[in-house]
Formats: C-alpha cells, structure tokens, sequence
C-alpha cells in the first residue's frame, strides 16, 4: 500500500531500464495492459491508464480482504514499516 501511487510508480518506471536505458518494465506493462480484455475493454495505452489500473485494483483487492478475511490483514505503507513492530503486531492478532 502507497499513500502516493502515482509517485512510486514513477519512480518504478525509471528504476527498471535496460542496459541501455529503456524503461523496459513500463513498457511490458502498458502493453499488458493495452493487450488484455480488461485494457482493451477500458481502452488503456496511457501512463495515466496504468494509474487508473492500479488505483481500482487497489480498491478490489482492499474489498476483498475486508469482506474473506475481516480483521486478519495488516495494510503495510510501502517501505514504511519496521519489521520488529510488525511481528509484534502479527503476534498480538494471532493472540
């Protein structure tokens, strides 16, 4: 989870170039997503597309584990945890 999605993945799309600079995961994406039912049916090809993806499979996926696993998920702010206090947290729900 990212407080700011559009920005990490900015920062994603400049950090998986090739050798030679080329932001090859961006561009494996957008054509994922421009070739699949789900981006041709929404007509995807844009940045802004692929934020638009992500934004609403958040959302899916977050309604999705409130409604199969209620109160057994913990939302981690992406890069933004420290691993002792996650275990203890872990340890206390489990309790």
């Amino acid at each position: 989870m990212s407080d700011n999605l559009e920005d990490n993945i900015r920062q994603i799309k400049q950090e998986r170039v090739n050798d030679a600079g080329e932001e090859v995961w961006y561009h494996s994406m957008i054509d994922y997503l421009k070739n699949s039912p789900y981006g041709k049916a929404h007509q995807y090809s844009t940045f802004e597309d692929l934020i638009q993806y992500f934004k609403s499979r958040t959302m899916l996926e977050d309604r999705i584990v409130a409604q199969l696993l209620p109160g057994k998920c913990i939302n981690l702010q992406s890069k933004r945890y420290e691993l002792e206090v996650l275990c203890k947290e872990i340890e206390n729900n489990l309790s």
